[in-house]
């Protein structure tokens, strides 16, 4: 999808979330449960809400990648809040950037409805540019996004 239909898709989900609340109008929930919207949003909103929106799609996309893959939790907010998958979910914080959670909670409703994806995404970790984390080690470099590297 190029830039001009994605930004198209979020701003029309994004109508469709009442201010604070983040409900989910009812043709969407049919396909993506409330709960897996949630979680995954909040994963969007703490890993990546200042990102690019591709960046935000590639978080969203690594989660479903891990619940997918049969390597991890086997649904969204289980492989969310895995033990020390996810920094943020140690320390637990607030949503304090209301237009940054609906912008979230865009970018998880389209990547859960499949109404986004980026093709040949297979990453399945990430880290920010910041950190040099163990773990890299023995993982190939599928792509660098924004202030993230992307992992297989």
């Amino acid at each position: 999808m190029n830039k001009i239909k994605i930004g198209t898709l979020l701003a029309s989900l994004l109508t469709t979330i009442t201010l604070g609340t983040a409900s989910i109008n009812a043709p969407l929930l049919q396909s993506a449960k409330k709960s897996d919207i949630e979680c995954l949003a909040r994963n969007v909103y703490h890993e990546a809400r200042g990102e690019p929106l591709k960046g935000q799609i590639a978080v969203a996309q690594v989660t479903m990648n891990r619940v997918n893959s049969g390597e991890f939790q086997s649904n969204v907010c289980k492989t969310v809040y895995a033990h020390k998958q996810f920094s943020w979910t140690d320390k637990p914080k607030k949503i304090k950037d209301i237009k940054a959670w609906e912008a979230s909670v865009a970018v998880a409703t389209a990547v859960l409805t499949k109404s986004v994806h980026l093709p040949d995404f297979k990453a399945l970790y990430f880290h920010t540019k910041q950190v040099k984390p163990y773990w890299n080690r023995d993982k190939r470099v599928l792509a660098v996004i924004g202030n993230h590297i992307f992992y297989a």
